[in-house]
């Protein structure tokens, strides 16, 4: 019988320097067994800011993937999280505002990169 929790036991880097491992942390120990953690002094700002002043180069998923493997060489784990979250105008009805989010796990070791993306429109934004 396969292990239900594939990566018990062991720890993935998160790519983060604003908190998030308190918003993700508890559902990837209970899906997969996974602990996170968050590498000393890194500095995923670098990559650009939400509100701009350091530019993103890249889509949103692009860089998330980018931030999942500096938290990897990093912490010098072969497993890594990251996201990534952009607001600007929908893109096929320009005049509404809307969010996404893409979320990216990797694991170099099996050569897997997984990534879950959340578009919201204004009215879902508001409620929120």
């Amino acid at each position: 019988m396969k292990n239900p929790k594939p990566y018990a036991g062991r720890i993935a880097s998160l790519g983060t320097k604003h908190d998030k491992e308190r918003a993700v942390e508890r559902a990837f120990r209970f899906a997969l067994g996974l602990d996170v953690m968050v590498p000393a002094d890194l500095d995923t700002d670098l990559l650009g800011t939400f509100s701009g002043e350091v530019p993103r180069t890249g889509t949103a998923l692009e860089v998330c993937e980018r931030k999942a493997r500096l938290a990897m060489t990093s912490a010098g784990l072969p497993l890594g999280i990251a996201n990534e979250g952009s607001f600007g105008p929908h893109p096929y009805i320009p005049f509404i505002p809307a969010g996404l989010e893409v979320m990216t796990f990797i694991d170099d070791g099996r050569g897997l990169v997984g990534t879950e993306s959340l578009f919201r429109e204004e009215d879902e934004l508001r409620s929120a």
